[in-house]
């Protein structure tokens, strides 16, 4: 159903714990989604293994060494094996809110922007048990807060790069005004835009 991809940071300290968490729960979505992981940072290799993603350690970047977020959009077309693709941070917990979502789109080209909530929490979660999600949604409702509107922490789509992007090297907050706002230069200018900042289904620990 999703294909979900993403750029890791070095898995390392309170980072590669953020984001252990994030793939675990990307790997107990269902119906299952496939994972790919993007870049050469430490760790990313071995964390594409152990959650049984596919591993993509070549990535384009500008000058200044910021992988450019066109190169892993377009790869990431290549190597999909579902129409819906969603590019997600990869220290953001996702929870099944994100599949019923994009299931609720009936349109043919869509767009789903996501933000975060944050939850301070540091430890690895405990996904065995089986009370993880409730545990964790009842957690937010009373620690956790909606970040501010620069949260941005997923776009999640039909196949954009069917025509080419601009050469963005970008961090996420002005990725979705990229392409939302310069509709002649990327290939989603015809799409529904689907504005989900308010839906609680991404969550980053340890904010």
């Amino acid at each position: 159903m999703l294909t979900v991809f993403s750029i890791p940071k070095p898995f390392r300290g309170h980072i590669g714990i953020i984001q252990r968490n994030a793939l675990r729960s990307w790997t107990l979505l269902r119906p299952s989604c496939q994972i790919i992981l993007f870049g050469n940072d430490q760790g990313c290799a071995s964390a594409a293994a152990e959650f049984g993603a596919l591993y993509v350690p070549d990535v384009d970047r500008n000058e200044y060494g910021t992988p450019l977020v066109s190169d892993i959009f377009a790869k990431a077309d290549q190597c999909a094996v579902h129409n819906v693709l969603c590019y997600i941070n990869a220290d953001i917990i996702v929870m099944n809110d994100l599949l019923e979502a994009v299931s609720r789109i009936r349109t043919r080209r869509f767009l789903i922007i996501g933000r975060r909530h944050d939850l301070d929490i540091t430890r690895l979660w405990d996904f065995d048990d089986p009370a993880w999600e409730a545990k964790l949604r009842t957690a937010l409702s009373t620690s956790g807060s909606l970040h501010a509107h620069t949260g941005v922490w997923s776009l999640a789509s039909t196949r954009i790069t069917s025509a080419p992007m601009s050469r963005w090297g970008c961090s996420h907050p002005t990725l979705h005004r990229r392409l939302t706002r310069a509709p002649k230069q990327n290939a989603i200018s015809d799409s529904l835009v689907v504005d989900a900042m308010s839906l609680r289904f991404g969550i980053r620990l340890g904010y």
